[in-house]
């Protein structure tokens, strides 16, 4: 298996399911990352992509269970896996199963 497939899904195992808020985006919200769509943009300033669904409010218990069909490409939105998407990350409320450890 190619290295870059083994980060992708060691990617997918960390992020699978994780909330957080935007305020920047459209008028602002809550998203979750899905599990099935982390891209690597190697160029300068790049590094892997992760693409989020909206979710309909802060109520982590809202969430579904699994990854909406995709019916439009603008229902998504794509973030860099960087400082800022863990900083929104830290202070979202998440759903019961998912926790959050720190690495550093």
């Amino acid at each position: 298996m190619d290295s870059g497939r083994v980060a992708e899904a060691r990617l997918i195992k960390k992020y699978k399911g994780i909330r957080f808020f935007d305020d920047y985006e459209g008028e602002g919200g809550y998203f979750r990352i899905r599990s099935d769509r982390f891209t690597w943009r190697g160029k300068k300033g790049g590094g892997w992509v992760i693409v989020c669904d909206k979710m309909p409010d802060e109520d982590p218990a809202h969430d579904p269970a699994e990854d909406a069909e995709i019916e439009e490409v603008g229902d998504l939105v794509e973030y860099l896996i960087n400082k800022t998407l863990h900083e929104m990350i830290t202070a979202a409320r998440q759903a019961p199963d998912i926790i959050l450890v720190d690495e550093e």
